[in-house]
């Protein structure tokens, strides 16, 4: 089962993208390998976004978030990070899950499973150049939108990633760590990582996707006319990967997820999967993608 399919509506066409362009190869994602020691508890106040008073809700949130991390605390266990807004959870290392029962607030616990990137398709495989017609030609498809890819990075040097016609939205651009700033440009206004380290491309995937997607028109290898998708459209990315590997952690893409949301991100990318599973509705990324949406 997949998460549900939403239209998107750009300039007159519809794009049926999974997951409000959350574009997932997750034929097989649940079933992944599973990360030792590393474990998202659910919290049960729901967050924000799905919240009828936000105040109150984030209150509450807040309170049971606190008291969760207390209770790690005192038996010793690392909360690495946390989520509020496509899900209310705890990012928590422990050696077995024996030794998170009974923390106060949570709803499930999930273990951390890793994701593999998976990309199969190509533009005349789904008729953009008809798509382009459609809309008066190339230089408007996707003029003002803004794409999130949770990938591998990006190449910001790139010659897909050079427009100087754009202009920078007014917030942006948004970074992680002041070196990441340096990354960005009139096209890449977002540059994150979660590993403390650069958000720029050391595996390669990342920058194929984030081409594909929305890559400027220029002459590639044999003098070839390469573009993307959409190639007006703005990037975020959100470099997720372990180090310099084609492998993602679960709670990793949920702070990628998260953020994504929270800065403005029109269309979601995630060109990852894993062997063997059927996606199920309480599957925590399942849930918070459905969110997104």
């Amino acid at each position: 089962m997949f998460p549900r399919v939403q239209p998107i509506h750009v300039r007159g066409l519809v794009f049926k993208m999974w997951i409000a362009g959350l574009w997932l190869a997750l034929s097989a994602a649940f079933c992944a390998e599973i990360v030792p020691g590393s474990f998202i508890l659910e919290l049960a106040e729901e967050p924000v976004v799905t919240a009828a008073k936000p105040a109150e809700r984030t209150a509450r949130r807040m309170r049971q978030q606190e008291a969760a991390r207390a209770e790690c605390a005192r038996r010793k266990l690392r909360v690495r990070a946390s989520v509020d807004t496509v899900t209310n959870a705890l990012l928590v290392e422990a050696a077995n899950q024996d030794l998170l029962r009974g923390i106060p607030g949570v709803r499930r616990v999930h273990p951390v499973k890793l994701l593999y990137k998976s990309l199969d398709h190509a533009l005349a495989l789904m008729r953009i150049p008809e798509a382009w017609q459609m809309i008066g030609g190339f230089s408007n498809a996707g003029l003002g939108m803004r794409i999130g890819i949770i990938d591998t990075g990006i190449d910001p040097y790139h010659a897909g990633f050079q427009d100087p016609s754009l202009t920078v939205p007014e917030g942006f651009p948004k970074y992680s760590t002041d070196s990441n700033r340096a990354l960005t440009n009139n096209k890449i206004i977002v540059a994150r990582s979660y590993d403390d380290s650069s958000a720029i491309d050391r595996e390669g995937h990342g920058t194929a996707v984030a081409m594909i997607a929305a890559g400027v028109r220029h002459a590639g290898p044999r003098n070839l006319l390469l573009s993307g998708v959409a190639p007006k459209a703005f990037l975020g990315v959100y470099r997720a990967n372990q180090g310099a590997s084609g492998t993602f952690r679960t709670d990793t893409i949920l702070q990628a997820i998260d953020d994504a949301v929270k800065d403005g991100m029109d269309v979601i990318n995630m060109s990852l999967g894993a062997p063997g599973v059927t996606l199920t509705e309480d599957e925590i990324i399942t849930v918070a993608i459905n969110r997104a949406v």
